[in-house]
């Protein structure tokens, strides 16, 4: 009686062996196949890059030349050791005439009534002190309802924050 016991036992034993084995298989297959498109995202993500900070930059020479905002130039990229790199870009703004002092430009996604608008702006570390330039990619008739709208609250905030965000800047590519 006890011999049998034991057989049916490790009978049982040996079927949950199996189902564990089966569904260990099953989960590691699942966690591989996560792991696979995680790091295509990440690869496509580190591979858009590049590209995004290009497009950025033109963005913000469209918006030097749709305000006729002549005094600078785009330069190269600014790493931000900041939480606010998420939300804006800075890149170094190269004046046409000699200057002793670094400007940057910034664009910095602004939450208005007509949702994120990207809003251009000039840091000069002379003056301390962000000058808003425009918004990027508006049409006319948005951008002079937004700009009122927005002057007085989102412009003059970012404004007030840019000079933290440039402070937190980190060189690099």
């Amino acid at each position: 009686m006890l011999n049998q016991e034991f057989e049916d036992y490790s009978q049982v034993n040996s079927e949950k062996k199996t189902f564990y084995k089966n569904m260990s298989i099953k989960a590691g297959i699942f966690c591989g196949i996560l792991a696979v498109f995680f790091a295509i995202l990440v690869a496509f993500s580190l591979l858009g890059r590049k590209s995004w900070r290009v497009g950025l930059s033109n963005e913000i020479e469209k918006v030097f030349e749709e305000k006729s905002y002549s005094e600078y130039s785009v330069g190269e990229y600014v790493k931000l050791n900041s939480i606010m790199s998420v939300n804006c870009a800075v890149f170094k703004a190269l004046p046409f005439t000699k200057k002793d002092f670094d400007s940057y430009a910034v664009i910095i996604r602004t939450p208005t009534l007509y949702g994120p608008v990207a809003a251009v702006y000039v840091y000069e570390t002379k003056r301390s002190e962000a000058t808003f330039i425009g918004f990027a990619r508006i049409n006319e008739r948005i951008d002079g309802s937004i700009r009122n709208a927005a002057l007085n609250s989102q412009v003059r905030y970012w404004a007030g924050k840019i000079p933290e965000i440039i402070a937190k800047k980190k060189e690099g590519k």
